[in-house]
């Protein structure tokens, strides 16, 4: 199955040659992507093949061994395990605590607790799923229950499972009297947040505990809906501890095919997982999934050919260093590779980063003062924060109320682009804001009725107004993960291409076809040089991570070019 790569240049030029370029020339430019073509050809294939020709271009486009390559064959249990990894991280990660709760019953079991006394009711989880939606009600009347959830990665059909076992870890890890807690719960608290900490949590119990018995209800609920912020920080801090002292294998350990995961000797199937998934896998899932695979397992091909892919030794031993800064810290590497650089799960940053630092051990040679000075506008415009003031404007492929690709929409978003890069020519993007308003389909939540500390960021239709570099990519829904399978985004070209009143697009993106308008440039805070150490080991992560991406595309590219 041969796929092509999603367009990193623009469909159709605008801007300074808006007025000469005419749609008829540009519209043989808007041609689908391929995540385009699945989603409506409906259609999935068995497995993913490259025949030993493609692959053979692949490795001697990157100077590997001019030898005769085998084919590569990506069963269907790889991709399979691939949308595990993606779409069922989270019912990968609920496993995982599952192995996790059932140790610390037995633990507690054979030191002489009750087991029925962990029993959780079917009563007590339905009143709970009750109390969730009638929330879910009150503060977002005006959407369905249903999507509200899915804008939180839940199933409905989900929510009264993952309602029973947060339940369970509660009563097992976290139940309400502190002096109660497990050892383990006790030492996890103790190391993240001291004696102290744990000594006040059991006063407060006990004053609660006082206010009840003096009859005054009143102030000890008032009391515990304080504590309730406290009760998400522990479970955080029970869970990293858990993490940390688990041994948990995946893929990139070399678990067999078919298992997704091991937690402390407990093999957690791939095709358990995958059969809880399986009716939710979208084409648009299923190509991003083997786009991920092959682009993999290309790159594990042609780096082994130059003799650059890490040996597991070498493989563990940077990635131990690359994560022991973050050991200990309430940004710990999950939480920096989940939150901000978007990967799916650990296992898939593991693999990239394999992939990544034996592509920086193959140019190791290019690392030199002239090359990283030659990047060093970049560095400085990333890292010393500087920022844009940009509007977008986005025809869209996707029902972002619905979180759902809506039937026949990547035709729907072409179309609607053809029209508005249409009227930017004949305006000579004079129509920009006219444009804009009846045709950017970004989308916002409504707000909820109950007042937060801390509002969500609001993207106002495409009127974004000034962002850095990982702002925007974050708008747009692009992410370090996504910037390694696209080989480029729509974030940086706009960021680091675009000067004040220059327009830009259509661009292929995550959702459909994109146009972007630079009003205006933030300089950097800071500008540095290459003689602060720390900020030179900076630079040359952020040049490798750019070199590697385009390396990654052009491996792909090479292999899938179609024609060849």
């Amino acid at each position: 199955m041969k796929q092509l790569p999603f367009l990193r240049r623009p469909l159709l030029a605008v801007g300074a040659c808006l007025a000469t370029v005419g749609l008829a020339g540009a519209t043989p430019f808007f041609v689908a992507s391929p995540v385009a073509a699945a989603q409506e050809a409906g259609t999935q294939a068995a497995a993913v093949r490259l025949d030993a020709l493609a692959v053979t271009r692949a490795v001697e486009s990157a100077g590997g061994t001019a030898a005769a390559q085998e084919a590569l064959v990506i069963p269907e249990s790889d991709v399979h395990r691939a949308l595990v990894y993606t779409l069922g991280s989270t019912e990968l990660e609920s496993r995982k605590v599952n192995v996790y709760i059932d140790e610390e019953i037995r633990r507690q079991v054979a030191e002489g607790a009750e087991r029925s006394a962990f029993d959780v009711t079917d009563e007590e989880v339905a009143a709970a799923v009750e109390d969730t939606l009638r929330q879910i009600k009150e503060q977002y009347p005006t959407m369905a229950e249903e999507s509200v959830l899915a804008h939180n990665g839940i199933q409905m059909e989900s929510l009264g499972r993952m309602t029973a076992q947060s339940k369970l870890f509660e009563r097992v890890f976290l139940p309400d009297d502190p002096s109660e807690w497990p050892a383990t719960t006790r030492e996890a608290i103790k190391a993240s947040a001291g004696d102290e900490f744990l000594q006040r949590l059991e006063e407060s119990h006990a004053q609660r505990q006082e206010l009840l018995a003096s009859g005054d209800e009143a102030a000890a609920a008032q009391q515990e809906a304080g504590q309730a912020m406290f009760r998400m920080l522990m479970r955080q801090m029970v869970m990293q501890s858990l993490n940390s002292s688990s041994e948990i294998e995946t893929a990139s350990d070399g678990l067999p095919e078919g298992v997704a995961m091991r937690v402390n000797g407990v093999d957690i199937k791939t095709e358990d997982i995958y059969a809880s998934i399986a009716g939710r896998v979208t084409d648009h899932d299923r190509h991003l999934a083997e786009q991920w695979v092959t682009k993999c397992a290309l790159l594990e091909r042609v780096l082994k050919s130059t003799g650059n892919y890490l040996s597991d030794e070498d493989f563990k031993a940077a990635y131990d260093a690359y994560e022991e800064p973050y050991k200990g810290s309430p940004l710990n590497l999950e939480v920096i590779v989940r939150s901000f650089k978007r990967f799916p799960s650990m296992e898939a940053f593991r693999r990239y980063f394999r992939l990544m630092k034996s592509y920086e051990a193959m140019i190791g040679e290019e690392l030199t003062d002239e090359t990283l000075t030659e990047h060093l506008p970049r560095a400085n415009r990333l890292m010393g924060v500087g920022s844009i003031d940009v509007e977008f404007i986005l025809c869209s492929a996707f029902d972002f109320a619905n979180k759902q690709w809506l039937e026949g929409g990547w035709s729907q978003a072409a179309a609607e682009a053809r029209t508005v890069a249409q009227g930017l020519a004949d305006s000579a993007g004079e129509d920009w804001d006219a444009l804009l308003a009846q045709h950017s389909d970004f989308w916002d939540p409504p707000l909820s009725t109950t007042p937060q500390q801390q509002q969500p960021k609001r993207k106002n239709q495409g009127r974004f107004g000034a962002l850095n570099r990982n702002e925007l990519l974050q708008y747009l829904e692009e992410s370090d993960y996504t910037c390694f399978l696209e080989g480029w985004s729509v974030g940086d070209e706009v960021f680091f291409s675009l000067e004040p009143g220059q327009l830009g697009g259509p661009w292929i993106g995550p959702y459909g076809y994109y146009f972007a308008r630079v009003k205006r440039r933030i300089p950097p805070s800071k500008i540095q040089s290459l003689g602060d150490p720390t900020f030179r080991d900076m630079v040359v992560q952020d040049y490798v991570a750019v070199r590697f991406n385009e390396f990654a595309r052009d491996i792909y590219e090479a292999a899938t070019a179609e024609g060849q």
